[in-house]
């Protein structure tokens, strides 16, 4: 059978002296410079005192946030035994491995925090940034997409699977005692599984979840809290729906379950906060319109 194979990329973009520059913070920073300039829009309507110094202080907030929560999750549900060796492994982002889901997971709290310290309406603040939320996961997910990594489940139907370079070692282990697969592993250049393109999937899918909270937004009447409540529950079902196509990496508790791998299971208390959203968006008699 034919597959498919994906380019081989190579991770490093360019080397100046001692410093080298990767695919993955290239789109990381392609990917905070067009969310910051969208947030920067959005929160002209916020509030009044939404002046030039407070979206500054809120986008470099925001920004530190995503960055510390994505790597930390990742870190503690992955790699947390790297911690023992190094106390600040979770510190090394140009390793370039991070979960959005726990990045969203705090950045939520985070921005409580600023609405009550600038008197402004939480709602509405979350709001804005959720419009420019789904850049950000657009220019992590590239950046995986670029350089091959983010592959699914191995499948042998060529017309849903592609060769990836980077699975080698996991298929090798997978591979291990079972002939007919290590003769799929002879028969290509690679040496690998086939296997769904999953990280493709998840692409496209957070493109559209972008341009849906985007009309949305600009749709005037919604009471404050809704396009949050709407970008956490949509966001949810679509990391819960592409992890079923990931390879599975079953945490303890959540075995055959919808939350079945690591990075499904970050969603839980993303939808706990659509829960407590939409609970206090239905009891609100507010409907503020944006400008």
């Amino acid at each position: 059978m034919e597959y498919l194979s994906y380019p081989v990329i190579d991770p490093v973009v360019f080397t100046l002296g001692p410093l080298t520059g990767n695919w993955y913070g290239l789109f990381f920073e392609i990917g905070l410079l067009i969310s910051s300039v969208l947030l920067t829009r959005r929160l002209k309507g916020v509030h009044p005192s939404m002046d030039s110094d407070r979206k500054t202080i809120l986008i470099f907030t925001c920004f530190i946030t995503l960055l510390l929560g994505a790597r930390v999750s990742y870190v503690l549900l992955y790699c947390p035994s790297s911690l023992a060796d190094e106390p600040f492994y979770f510190l090394k982002f140009w390793d370039g491995c991070a979960s959005f889901a726990g990045a969203v997971a705090l950045v939520v709290p985070v921005l409580w925090l600023l609405s009550k310290k600038w008197n402004v309406e939480f709602y509405r603040l979350t709001d804005a940034v959720a419009t420019a939320a789904p850049v950000a996961a657009l220019a992590v997910l590239a950046g995986d997409t670029v350089v091959g990594s983010g592959w699914g489940k191995v499948v042998m139907d060529p017309h849903l699977s592609m060769l990836f370079s980077s699975s080698r070692h996991a298929d090798m282990l997978i591979a291990s005692g079972d002939l007919a697969l290590a003769n799929v592993i002879k028969s290509n250049a690679y040496g690998v599984l086939p296997r769904f393109p999953s990280q493709l999937l998840e692409l496209v899918s957070q493109v559209i979840l972008w341009l849906v909270i985007s009309v949305i937004y600009s749709k005037n009447g919604h009471k404050p809290g809704f396009t949050t409540a709407l970008y956490l529950l949509l966001f949810s079902l679509v990391k819960i729906t592409t992890e079923q196509f990931h390879e599975m990496d079953i945490p303890v508790g959540f075995s055959g379950s919808l939350f079945s791998t690591k990075a499904g299971a970050l969603t839980i208390p993303l939808l706990f906060m659509f829960e407590i959203i939409v609970l206090s968006v239905l009891v609100s008699k507010k409907n503020v319109p944006k400008n």
